[in-house]
């Protein structure tokens, strides 16, 4: 499941525009690693989910389990 790209659907329409700037900024990204992101075509990587968390203001992502 896209995590990422069920949050972002749930954004408003006029919150989207702010919301996917302040990521790319502080994700240090460019817009083609975004559509990538949005689109499930790479992951969203692990250093990054928190501060896409914080700017959500709440938990997005699952928590990675690890097998042993």
């Amino acid at each position: 499941m896209n995590y990422f790209r069920e949050y972002m659907r749930s954004v408003p329409n006029g919150e989207y525009c702010s919301i996917k700037n302040k990521i790319i900024t502080k994700c240090h990204i460019s817009d083609e690693i975004w559509r990538n992101w949005l689109n499930g075509r790479t992951a969203v990587p692990k250093l990054a989910k928190p501060i896409i968390e914080e700017i959500a203001g709440r938990k997005i992502f699952e928590i990675d389990f690890i097998e042993e």
